[in-house]
C-alpha cells in the first residue's frame, strides 16, 4: 500500500511564493497604472469643464456686443453694449479678453466698473467715450482701460488658468467683424491635449451704424436724446480734430 503526499516539497514551496509574489506584483501594478489613469482623466475632465466655462462666458459677452473693436491672435476687445443710450462707446462699455500664453496659461477679462455709490455726475466726468481709432488695437484698448482716472475702477479678473493656447479668429476685420471663432487648448502634455472650439455670431451689432470718414471709422449710433432718431454725432469729440489734422488715412 502506497501513503498518499499531505505536504509540498521545499522546491514546490518555493515556486508558489514566487508564483505569488509575481502575480501579486503584476496586479498592484495595474492597480496603480489604472489608479493614476482614472486620476488623469477626472483631472483632464476637471480642467475642461473649466475651460468650458470660461468659453461660455466669452460666449455670451461676444452675442450681446455692439462691435469688436480690435482683436489679436490671442486677445479680443467688444464694445459690450450703449447702456447709458447716449451712442458713444463709454469707457465702462469695453471689455478686454486675452490669453497669457502656455508660460502662464491664464485667461483674463478686463473692463472698468464704477462702484453704485458714485454719483451721477461723477460717473460722467471719469466715463469718457472713446474713438474707434484709438480703439484700433488691444495695446491701445488696454492703455484706455489702465489710464490714471480709471486705474481704481479697473477689474481684471482671471476665467481660467492652465490654457496652453488662446486664439481668436474674425470673418473680417474689425470693427467690420460679425463672426468670431475661438480655439482654445486645454492640457500641459501633448499626448493629452483638448482643443475647444465655437464660432459666435454678434447678434446685437452695429455694424450698420458704422462709417468712414477721412479714411476712420467713426460709430454714428442714435443716442436715446434723438428725437427723431436720425440725429447722429461722432463716437469721440477729439476725432474731430483728428480727422481735420489729417491723421485718419485714405478714404475708402
Amino acid at each position: 500500500m502506497t501513503r498518499s503526499r499531505m505536504a509540498f516539497t521545499v522546491p514546490e514551496l518555493m515556486l508558489s511564493i514566487s508564483l505569488m509574489t509575481v502575480i501579486g506584483v503584476a496586479v498592484a501594478t495595474l492597480e496603480s497604472a489604472l489608479s493614476n489613469a482614472y486620476g488623469q482623466t477626472d483631472a483632464l475632465e476637471s480642467a475642461i469643464q473649466s475651460r468650458r466655462s470660461a468659453m461660455m462666458n466669452i460666449e455670451t459677452e461676444l452675442r450681446k456686443a455692439k462691435l469688436v473693436v480690435s482683436h489679436s491672435d490671442s486677445a479680443l476687445a467688444i464694445w459690450t453694449g450703449d447702456d447709458n443710450g447716449d451712442g458713444l462707446i463709454n469707457a465702462n462699455e469695453i471689455m478686454l479678453f486675452q490669453g497669457a500664453g502656455a508660460a502662464e496659461g491664464k485667461i483674463s477679462r478686463r473692463r472698468v466698473r464704477f462702484p453704485e455709490s458714485m454719483s451721477e455726475d461723477t460717473v460722467l466726468a471719469l466715463n469718457i467715450n472713446k474713438n474707434l481709432q484709438s480703439l484700433s488695437t488691444t495695446d491701445g484698448v488696454r492703455i484706455a482701460l489702465t489710464s490714471p482716472t480709471l486705474t481704481t475702477y479697473n477689474l481684471n479678473g482671471v476665467l481660467a488658468t492652465a490654457v496652453q493656447e488662446l486664439t481668436f479668429t474674425t470673418d473680417v476685420a474689425p470693427p467690420l467683424t460679425e463672426l468670431v471663432l475661438i480655439k482654445m487648448v486645454v492640457g500641459s502634455a501633448p499626448d493629452s491635449q483638448i482643443t475647444l472650439t465655437s464660432s459666435v455670431r454678434l447678434r446685437a451689432s452695429a455694424v450698420e451704424y458704422l462709417e468712414r470718414y477721412a479714411g476712420v471709422w467713426v460709430v454714428n449710433a442714435p443716442s436715446d436724446d434723438d428725437d427723431d432718431g436720425e440725429a447722429y454725432e461722432f463716437d469721440d469729440i477729439d476725432l474731430r480734430d483728428l480727422i481735420e489734422n489729417g491723421a485718419g488715412g485714405d478714404d475708402d
